[in-house]
Formats: C-alpha cells, sequence, structure tokens
C-alpha cells in the first residue's frame, strides 16, 4: 500500500477548534472505521481530516482512511459504501486531497467521496478539488471553525476563511494552489440552517493524522443537555 505523509499540523488544527469547541480525543486504533460509522449520525457537523486516495478507474473504490482495526471493517472508507449509508448531519468538512474531485461518469456526473456524503443525506460538504498542502490546510479549517463559531453559514465562513488566510500569509503561500481549491457543495439549500448553533447541538469532529486522533466535539458556548 502507499506510504502517506505525516498531517504534522493536524495537532495545532485541534487545539484552536479546542478553545471554541470542547473535545473529548480518541487517539490511536480507536480511530477506526467501526467507530466512524457507529458515531456517525449523533452529530450536526462531521469533519474529516485524512488521507483520501481516489479511484478514477474505478471511481466507487475511491476511499478515506482510517486506522486499520483488523477487524471488519479495512480501514477504507469506499465511495460505494458512503452511498449505502445514512449520513443526515448539516455538513461534512472534508479536510483530506481531492476529496471533491473525480472522474465523470455517463448520466451520473462527476463520482467523487463529497457526492458520496451528499447522496448519505449531508445537506452542506466542504471538499477540495486538488492535493492539499498540509500547513495551508491547516490554517484554514482553523478559520473556517471561527467564522462557522460567528454564524453557522458554512459557504459564507469558508469564503471568509480564504480571504483572512490570503490576509494572514505572504510569499508562495498565497498562490491559489494552496487554498482556492476549497469549495462548498450543496444538495439541498431549503434545509439549511443559517442561525448559530443552539443548546445541545453538537458537532463530530473526527481527525486522523499519522498518529490517528479523533475528536468528539460539543459546542462550547452552551451547556450541553442530556
Amino acid at each position: 500500500s502507499p506510504a502517506f505523509p505525516a498531517l504534522k499540523y493536524t495537532g495545532e488544527e485541534l487545539t484552536v477548534i479546542g478553545s471554541i469547541f470542547y473535545m473529548q480525543t480518541f487517539k490511536g486504533n480507536e480511530a477506526t472505521e467501526e467507530n466512524f460509522k457507529d458515531l456517525r449520525s449523533s452529530y450536526r457537523v462531521i469533519h474529516i481530516a485524512s488521507h483520501a486516495i481516489i479511484n478514477n478507474e474505478h471511481p466507487l473504490q475511491s476511499n478515506i482512511l482510517f486506522y486499520p482495526s483488523g477487524k471488519k471493517e479495512d480501514g477504507k472508507l469506499q465511495l460505494f459504501e458512503l452511498y449505502g449509508m445514512n449520513i443526515h448531519s448539516e455538513l461534512a468538512v472534508l479536510s483530506a486531497c481531492q476529496t471533491g474531485d473525480g472522474s465523470q461518469a455517463t448520466g451520473a456526473g462527476v463520482m467523487n467521496i463529497s457526492r458520496g456524503f451528499s447522496i448519505a443525506g449531508t445537506h452542506q460538504v466542504i471538499s477540495n478539488l486538488w492535493p492539499a498542502q498540509d500547513f495551508a490546510a491547516s490554517q484554514i479549517m482553523q478559520l473556517l471553525y471561527s467564522s462557522l463559531d460567528r454564524a453557522f453559514i458554512p459557504g459564507k465562513a469558508l469564503r471568509e476563511a480564504k480571504l483572512q488566510y490570503l490576509a494572514n500569509e505572504e510569499g508562495p503561500l498565497v498562490h491559489p494552489a494552496y487554498w482556492a481549491g476549497w469549495i462548498t457543495q450543496s444538495s439541498s439549500l431549503a434545509a439549511i440552517s443559517t442561525t448559530p448553533f443552539l443548546p445541545g447541538n453538537r458537532i463530530y469532529i473526527l481527525l486522523i493524522s499519522i498518529l490517528i486522533l479523533v475528536g468528539l466535539v460539543t459546542y462550547k458556548k452552551w451547556q450541553i443537555h442530556s
């Protein structure tokens, strides 16, 4: 299997998001595909920071990597599996390379991981059209959640994150290759909230790096009621 570089900046990403959200963190072999499938339906937002494998010859086999548990799942959440799942979250943030890219299928359109989440029932998906640079991706994700903290409008929050990223960085890092690939896709605009989080709403953050991190996050500004 191919070797993937460590996602060195996901720790920083987690720390910054943790200044806005409460976090429960799982490391190592707890960041499994099984745990994702068990917990995916419990939260309003799903965030996955990992590596993705795009298979243009067999697009239904494109996948996002999880920790290989050696149990019933293989640690690869494949597109064909997403088609059969129910993920009725309001937003999925796919912080991985080319999750918005894919091959064109006659009569079906572009086959990609982002579309898989939409078909599974997710209202909006933030993904990337091309390979993401780790540092730039981490910075944009941190700025994205700062914007979502002010108002839950993902498209607007992503735009604000890009503009702030350009204001913060200089030199080669402002080249469009580092930031322009992030896009928002919507499957049902009428069903999408434009209000901030309300008491009791939860965010499910799944962070996967060479250290394999999973975070369950609840909105910090409100008391969580059982």
